[in-house]
């Protein structure tokens, strides 16, 4: 394949890392084996890898339900001229500076992980991925880091 195929660094990183994902995956952790039918699959939401078998754990899922908006108080775009750099407001940039966007359903960082935790979802059409709606009641509460740590304290003492 001619270097000019992977010319697209988003391209080429992205599918780089879903090869981990899925190497790392289908690398047996236990003496339990999977069924030869098992589909590996990605999820669309939170972009990982998972057995389709493993779907119903509710919170191996971390996601974002929202949307992403610009944030222009963001250092990143201290010296950046939409005039000369181009536009902020795109998938592209998205992707490219995460920590200058910000999560309208949690107010994180775009950079930062999931605040909600449900199933893994492999069917684009159940996906609540950056669509602006509600979480389903189904899925887990909305995650607090602190509040994790203070129950792996808790759970030190």
């Amino acid at each position: 394949m001619p270097f000019s195929a992977w010319h697209s660094s988003d391209t080429r990183s992205c599918a780089l890392s879903y090869l981990e994902d899925l190497q790392a995956i289908d690398e047996p952790s236990s003496s339990r084996k999977r069924k030869a039918d098992d589909e590996l699959c990605i999820c669309v939401q939170c972009d990982e890898a998972f057995h389709k078998s493993d779907i119903a754990d509710n919170t191996a899922c971390r996601y974002h339900w929202g949307g992403l908006e610009v944030n222009y108080q963001a250092y990143v775009w201290a010296d950046h001229d939409e005039r000369c750099h181009g536009t902020i407001d795109t998938k592209d940039m998205r992707k490219e500076s995460p920590e200058g966007f910000i999560w309208d359903c949690c107010g994180k960082r775009g950079d930062e992980s999931g605040c909600k935790l449900g199933k893994h979802e492999a069917d684009p059409d159940k996906s609540r991925r950056e669509i602006g709606a509600e979480p389903s009641h189904i899925d887990a509460d909305e995650f607090d880091e602190e509040d994790s740590e203070d129950q792996d304290e808790d759970e030190d003492e």
